[in-house]
């Protein structure tokens, strides 16, 4: 039983590692797009603080998830994660899918709102 959980954890490694350079090698290639990944997708295409964000906190709790499971080598379980850092998570998900629900209301509230009314766009002059 030793031998084939030796077998098994060493294949997983390899197969994670196989992914790890494909993904990487498609990256620096550009066979991976990630060109708009950090600008808005309406009109203008700026940069969206709101995209980095949401990157930056997955990719660090992420990171310190990944670094949880290699602390403890001999742990049967997988590492739990602490409530602080899925709030943190959650909050960030929620600012970022907020931002953008807001922004998907308030277009339609334009488009259905009529533009004669004073204050609002162009008036009708009749």
């Amino acid at each position: 039983m030793n031998t084939l959980s030796l077998v098994l954890r060493v294949e997983i490694w390899i197969l994670l590692g196989g992914l790890t350079a494909v993904i990487t090698y498609q990256l620096l290639t550009g066979k991976i797009n990630t060109s708009g990944m950090l600008t808005t997708k309406a009109g203008t295409r700026n940069f969206s603080p709101a995209r980095l964000q949401l990157m930056v906190i997955t990719l660090a709790i992420a990171a310190y998830y990944l670094f949880l499971g290699l602390s403890d080598r001999h742990a049967k379980t997988l590492p739990e994660l602490p409530n602080e850092m899925m709030l943190l998570l959650g909050g960030s998900h929620g600012a970022y899918l907020g931002g953008k629900l807001y922004a998907m209301l308030a277009e339609k509230l334009q488009r259905l709102l009529p533009t004669s009314l004073p204050g609002r766009g162009r008036q009708n002059n009749k």
